[in-house]
Parts: structure tokens; C-alpha cells; sequence
């Protein structure tokens, strides 16, 4: 079974990519959604506050993901730490998530797995994938998509600083697929990428 690696820059539509792959017989692990996950876990939600405090809690009591990102996407150090330090006990468990459906998947003859990242390179998970692709949109593209999700461009260009330069994803890509046209180019565009390891 092949693995493979989606990198690029935020909104840039890799999940978008990534389903398209399933169309076509993938099966698709979104690592946000299993992170998402994870957070209403009371064992995470213990640890995290223990690290971070109850400030970081709803009212309800639950992990507040609005709370904890304006904790580690903040500029300086402190919010490095801080984001090192929520990595330090969620992407453990995503990993652990990841070798269970990807040996579920083998058993049921799935032929591809999408790994859907957003910090793949940075938490050194290439190493897992086949093959990489690098997904495409312009700056203006992105900031567009950003601001329909809620980000600001400020917003947008501090989490961005967190990660990898566009240029290293690209350069550790094994393909890349341009996702500033219509849907119908991205799907001929994994189509060709499929052919070229199925035939």
C-alpha cells in the first residue's frame, strides 16, 4: 500500500486534494480532525491543562481550541515552548491513530493512504510516505480562503511562520498539483499522479 504525503501552505486545498484521492479507491487520514479529536479526550484534556492551566477550558469544562490557539500561535518563544509542548503529547496519539488505519487499511486491500498533515514535515513524519505532493494556490488564492475560514492575514502570516517555507515543501515533493482553477483540473491532475503508480 502506498502512503502518501500532502504538504503546502495553508489553504491551499490539500484536503481538498486529499479527496479526490479517495474518489479514486484512497483512503484518507485528515491528522486535523484526529487532533480535533483527541482534544475532547478527558486523558488530553487533563494533561493539557496541567500544562497550560484551566484558562484553556470552556465553560463547560471542555478543551477551548480558540483559547489554546491564541496561547501557541502568539509571536516570541514563550509561544514556541507552547506549541512544542502541545505537540509533545497530541502528535504521539495522532501518530499511534495513523499506524492503526493504515494497518486497516493494508487488511482491506486499500491500495493508497493519504496523509493529510498540516506540520508533516515539521514533526518529521516524510519518512512514512511513498511519495510527496506539493499543493499549489497563490497567496491571494490562500488569503481569500483564509478569510472565509475566520483567519485574518495577520493571523494567516503568523501560523504560517510556524511551519516550513513554501519552498522546502516543494522542494521535498515528488509532484505537485495546482489548485487555483477549477475543481475539474485538480481531479485530472490526480488522475495523471494516480496513473503514474497504478498504471
Amino acid at each position: 500500500m502506498w502512503i502518501i504525503g500532502i504538504v503546502g501552505g495553508i489553504c491551499a486545498g490539500k484536503t481538498v486534494v486529499a479527496h479526490e484521492f479517495t474518489v479514486l479507491g484512497a483512503r484518507h487520514f485528515d491528522a486535523d480532525k484526529v487532533a480535533h479529536r483527541l482534544l475532547t479526550k478527558p486523558s488530553v484534556a487533563e494533561d493539557l491543562t496541567a500544562i497550560f492551566g484551566q484558562e484553556i477550558l470552556s465553560p463547560e469544562g471542555a478543551i477551548d481550541r480558540k483559547k489554546l490557539a491564541e496561547i501557541v500561535f502568539q509571536e516570541g518563544p514563550q509561544a514556541d515552548a507552547a506549541l512544542r509542548r502541545l505537540e509533545s503529547v497530541l502528535h504521539p496519539l495522532v501518530l499511534v491513530e495513523f499506524y492503526a488505519e493504515a494497518r486497516q487499511a493494508a487488511r482491506e486491500g486499500i491500495p493508497a493512504l493519504v496523509l493529510d498533515a498540516p506540520l508533516l514535515l515539521e514533526a518529521k513524519w516524510a519518512k512514512l510516505c511513498h511519495r510527496m505532493i506539493y499543493v499549489d494556490a497563490s497567496p491571494a488564492v490562500r488569503a481569500e480562503r483564509a478569510r472565509f475560514r475566520g483567519f485574518d492575514a495577520k493571523s494567516l502570516a503568523r501560523r504560517e511562520r510556524r511551519q516550513k517555507s513554501l519552498e522546502f515543501k516543494r522542494l521535498r515533493a515528488d509532484f505537485m498539483i495546482d489548485n487555483v482553477a477549477s475543481r475539474e483540473h485538480v481531479q485530472a491532475q490526480v488522475e495523471r499522479f494516480w496513473r503514474l503508480l497504478f498504471g
